[in-house]
């Protein structure tokens, strides 16, 4: 096989991976027609999809630049802790409650713990503590449709870094 043939070869096979990949990304791409979802092979894609919320302070206030986050009861939701915040004393996490009642109590316990997040059943989820100019995340299923507070259980940060998870 000369130098010539070669090269028509690895063009020739450059097309044809070209062209599967091409028609791989055209038979599996989303399509949210359920019959054809129901009807497709078990190779297709998961029709569920995440979604994304980054939280921050407002700057090194003691105040979330979100205050109401909108999800569908089931769905899968993640929840980013971007703390902006350039003051080292300040740390900052998103603690979701199952039940307000619990609040002062999940409030209390907080001041006891490293990390500042109780191990309470009250708690659907938190995010971690994040300190200043870091990240932390928790990706969650959400509950049943209602309206769940959240809050930074920092001590000292609960009462003004709040803000409501509706479930729909």
């Amino acid at each position: 096989m000369n130098i010539k043939n070669t090269a028509i070869s690895y063009i020739t096979l450059g097309i044809l991976i070209g062209a599967v990949v091409l028609f791989m990304l055209f038979s599996l791409g989303s399509d949210d027609n359920e019959a054809s979802q129901k009807a497709s092979s078990p190779f297709r894609r998961s029709p569920t999809s995440m979604n994304v919320f980054i939280v921050r302070p407002m700057g090194n206030e003691l105040r979330f630049d979100v205050t109401e986050i909108r999800v569908k009861a089931g769905s899968q939701v993640k929840i980013i802790m971007e703390n902006t915040a350039s003051i080292t004393s300040m740390p900052h996490n998103v603690t979701i409650l199952k039940d307000d009642t619990a609040l002062n109590r999940v409030i209390t316990a907080a001041t006891q713990v490293p990390g500042y997040i109780p191990l309470d059943a009250a708690i659907l989820a938190s995010t971690g503590t994040a300190s200043p100019e870091a990240s932390t995340d928790v990706v969650f299923t959400s509950p049943e449709p209602g309206v769940y507070t959240y809050l930074c259980t920092v001590p000292g940060h609960a009462n003004s870094m709040r803000g409501v998870l509706i479930v729909e």
